[in-house]
């Protein structure tokens, strides 16, 4: 099959590539890319903070430093770049999926399916009708429960004991409202940080995608189900429920879980397998 990936140029979406290798191996490929989710500056300090540990540091300063050390075949996880590389997929900046030129970049392409992850633009009809096998996207909460930004956040904020991530099809403009096609869920660690409680929804979610383009590759059809009742959308969290956050126990990341997880670009695999 030829599939369309859409991601955010974000760190979270390059891990949730590298989980779905696999995929690249098997099937014609291209990343189309966004930079960001909205638009204008984080509105608190702590979303720029979130900014900088998800796409400046990593993405701006690190992964270019990866990737002139020319270590690809050694290391544990791709940089996006090298993940490109390695699959021969192309790797795009798409921000306007919508316009005459958004749409025609991917009529070019020609996907059969498209699969959406952390992709920080709305797709829109003729954007959608692109792809005859549909739109799939990974969204990083449980629906419908926790629609829109950060839902990791407000699961734990709720207090939930489990955070999960929902693979759903998009069949209109409306955000996190499609038919659900899989929910996974991973116990919430007591003390997470944020950062890490976010990634840790990705290697299941990776899974569900799996499994639905084999289905599709085996010309069925993906098992849907309505969302059941209308959930909560959420918006940009504010600097007050960041401070709940904390004062529940749980950081917006943690320095050593964090560098340990870039040292997997850099480490041979099976190095860094603790972390």
């Amino acid at each position: 099959m030829r599939i369309a990936f859409l991601v955010n140029r974000d760190l979270h979406a390059c891990l949730a590539l590298n989980a779905l290798s696999e995929v690249f191996d098997r099937h014609t490929t291209s990343i189309f890319y966004s930079r960001g989710v909205g638009r204008g500056a984080p509105a608190s300090t702590e979303l720029a903070f979130l900014r900088e540990i998800e796409q400046t540091l990593p993405i701006g300063e690190f992964f270019p430093h990866v990737e002139r050390l020319h270590l690809m075949d050694r290391t544990d996880l791709r940089t996006f770049g090298q993940f490109a590389a390695q699959h021969n997929a192309g790797f795009t900046e798409l921000e306007a999926p919508n316009s005459p030129e958004g749409v025609a970049a991917l009529r070019a392409f020609g996907p059969d399916v498209i699969v959406s992850i952390r992709y920080g633009r709305i797709l829109r009809d003729a954007a959608i009708a692109t792809s005859p096998m549909g739109v799939l996207n990974l969204h990083s909460g449980v629906l419908p429960a926790y629609r829109g930004i950060l839902a990791t956040l407000r699961a734990m904020l709720a207090g939930d004991t489990e955070i999960g991530c929902t693979l759903h099809r998009v069949v209109d403009a409306g955000i996190d409202t499609g038919p659900i096609v899989e929910i996974a869920r991973v116990p919430l660690e007591r003390a997470a940080s944020l950062f890490d409680a976010v990634r840790s929804v990705y290697p299941p979610g990776a899974r569900l995608i799996v499994q639905a383009l084999e289905t599709l590759e085996r010309g069925q059809s993906i098992s849907t189900r309505a969302p059941e009742g209308e959930g909560a959308y959420f918006s940009l969290p504010t600097a007050a429920e960041f401070a709940e956050l904390r004062q529940r126990g749980h950081p917006l990341f943690d320095p050593a879980s964090y560098r340990a997880l870039l040292a997997r670009f850099t480490s041979s695999v099976g190095s860094t397998a603790a972390s």
